[in-house]
């Protein structure tokens, strides 16, 4: 390689290196949680990552649709990437909220236990009075 090809194919790839640094995606992926304190806190995915992960969400979210009737008519299952999370989030806390009951409900799942457990001692009662009769 020539001298003068050599400075040709670095002047290229120092054009090129510097149309990729402009071209260094500002995607933010920001997620914030604020308690019944105010107190905030908060989690960010932001440049390349961010671009990709919300490259690859809007490819799925494209494949999301609900069809019904005849003709078919298509709906989007989620407005957009935020409505993907939320409804993923109050999925999850379904699933969490038996074993780790909120403040608004352990009072009620304290109560129908009680009951259970009663219940269950009663029934335990009755059996075993049939099983001691002659």
């Amino acid at each position: 390689m020539t001298r003068k090809e050599t400075m040709k194919t670095l002047i290229l790839l120092t054009l090129s290196a510097l149309a990729l640094a402009a071209q260094t995606p500002k995607a933010k992926i920001l997620i914030t949680i604020t308690d019944n304190a105010g107190n905030s806190i908060g989690a960010k995915i932001s440049g390349t990552p961010a671009a990709a992960g919300l490259d690859t969400l809007t490819q799925f979210l494209a494949t999301q649709v609900d069809c019904t009737g005849t003709p078919q008519v298509c709906t989007p299952r989620y407005t957009d990437s935020a409505d993907l999370v939320k409804k993923h989030l109050i999925r999850l806390l379904e699933e969490l909220a038996p074993k780790f009951p909120s403040s608004q409900t352990k009072a009620d799942v304290d109560e129908i236990d009680a009951k259970i457990a009663a219940l269950a001692a009663k029934r335990k009662a009755l059996f075993d009075a049939a099983k001691g009769e002659k």
